[in-house]
């Protein structure tokens, strides 16, 4: 009799242990999802960001061919002012 209850006793600690192993791993499983998720959110907003600043990148270069069309066009009227200034000295 007694070697039964100790039978039972050792049983019911195992099942007590197991469905406390079971509880440490579905809170594991939970964090280990709850980080998925995190990472894959960082990941959406990363990707989210480069293709902003690839657009960024991209209206930075148009702006940029804009300014110097403009400034060749500033410096062509500058040599025709400078020219028809020194034309009219030797009038």
């Amino acid at each position: 009799m007694k070697g039964t209850k100790m039978n039972i006793a050792a049983g019911t600690l195992a099942l007590v242990l197991a469905g406390l192993a079971g509880c440490a791993t579905t809170t594991d499983s939970d964090a280990v999802r709850q980080s998925n998720e995190t990472a894959q959110s960082a990941q959406e907003t990363a990707n989210a960001a480069r293709e902003e600043a690839a657009a960024a990148s991209r209206t930075a270069e148009e702006a940029k061919a804009l300014a110097e069309q403009a400034l060749e066009k500033a410096n062509a009227t500058d040599e025709k002012v400078d020219r028809m200034f020194k034309k009219s000295m030797y009038k």
